[in-house]
């Protein structure tokens, strides 16, 4: 089985999201000033790219991500841009 670059890139970013959700149902909304409960449910919402969502588990909830375990996330958030940009 295979793994495309998208299906990659979706499944960091739905990770993150599950992780902060875990925190708070806010933090997987791109603008949490914007999360209510309604468009939560509905899922009718811009939801949180990767890079915040790891600043905020980072900095709001205070999850310990060291510069390694940062440094092989963001490849793997790149690695789907270098599929597109470079194929």
């Amino acid at each position: 089985m295979t793994l495309d670059h998208r299906k990659a890139k979706e499944l960091i970013g739905g990770l993150l999201k599950e992780i902060s959700s875990t925190k708070h149902w806010s933090l997987i909304f791109a603008n949490v000033d914007k999360a209510n409960t309604v468009s939560r449910k509905s899922g009718d919402f811009e939801s949180v790219d990767c890079e915040t969502a790891i600043g905020r588990l980072k900095d709001i909830c205070s999850v310990h991500i060291d510069k390694n375990q940062f440094e092989h996330l963001d490849k793997l958030r790149k690695l789907p841009n270098v599929a597109v940009h470079f194929a």
